[in-house]
């Protein structure tokens, strides 16, 4: 596998999934920051309400806050 390559269980995604608003395909992209120990920078509303603990606004990330 190349080194941009990550494969995550489906059970980490569908556990976001049910214990939220957002897509399948929203939550893998939490999941993965969640696994990889690492802020998600997004400027989706929805995401940021959701996963507070996970992401990060663009606008915040730019200022250098950290949550």
């Amino acid at each position: 596998m190349s080194d941009q390559e990550y494969i995550l269980p489906s059970s980490l995604v569908m556990r976001k999934v049910s214990a939220s608003n957002c897509s399948a395909y929203d939550c893998e992209y939490v999941a993965l920051a969640d696994d990889l120990g690492v802020k998600l920078v997004t400027s989706d509303k929805q995401i940021l309400e959701e996963f507070q603990k996970t992401a990060i606004s663009l606008k915040m990330f730019a200022r250098g806050v950290q949550p």
